[in-house]
């Protein structure tokens, strides 16, 4: 197929005349490249948002599971339980599985001392039993911060984080977003 007819005077393009039409584009180029990099911020932000961290480093340890269990505290009876429990040791360390703000941070009734982090996009965690808080209401908080440690303050069988995890105000199987190897079980489990 033959190139589109073409003709007229003209004369060969020189340095400046290059270097005026690259001046003259990239106004237009700014601008394509601002509106590609604002849906991929926004892909990076809800990335770094997303609560798939683990709250305890180390090996894990399960006490127990998200959903049906026996009542920990005797006396026979199940209740549901909306979260999971990683036994630990008073002191270690506790980490935000995802960036966020501190929506609570300080006692919360059988929960004890508590972190609770809302990291948009419909997610919030809840980190329950601390022996210490180590964050404040408002605090903007990045994945693997440290928020407290483990403790057993408040309807609690001994040393343990109980993490919850939200979407859309309704407790969810933190297994579901969490990368916790599938071999790794809950004690009464295994």
């Amino acid at each position: 197929q033959s190139p589109s007819p073409r003709g007229g005077l003209a004369r060969e393009a020189d340095a400046l005349d290059l270097l005026e039409d690259a001046k003259a584009q990239v106004p237009k180029l700014n601008k394509a490249l601002e509106s590609a990099a604002k849906p991929l911020e926004a892909t990076l932000a809800a990335e770094a948002a997303y609560p798939s961290g683990l709250p305890m480093t180390g090996s894990l340890d399960i006490s127990s599971e998200f959903g049906l269990r026996n009542n920990p505290f005797g006396g026979g009876g199940f209740e549901v339980h909306e979260g999971m429990d990683f036994i630990g040791n008073v002191g270690d360390i506790i980490a935000a599985t995802g960036d966020g703000v501190v929506t609570l941070a300080g006692p919360n009734g059988g929960y004890g001392n508590t972190v609770t982090i809302d990291h948009g996009y419909g997610y919030e965690t809840l980190y329950a039993h601390m022996s210490k808080v180590s964050v404040k209401v408002g605090d903007r908080i990045k994945r693997g911060q440290i928020v407290g440690h483990v403790g057993s303050t408040g309807r609690s069988s001994g040393p343990h984080l109980h993490y919850s995890l939200y979407k859309d105000k309704k407790a969810i199987n933190p297994r579901q977003v969490m990368n916790i190897p599938k071999n790794v079980l809950a004690a009464g489990s295994r």
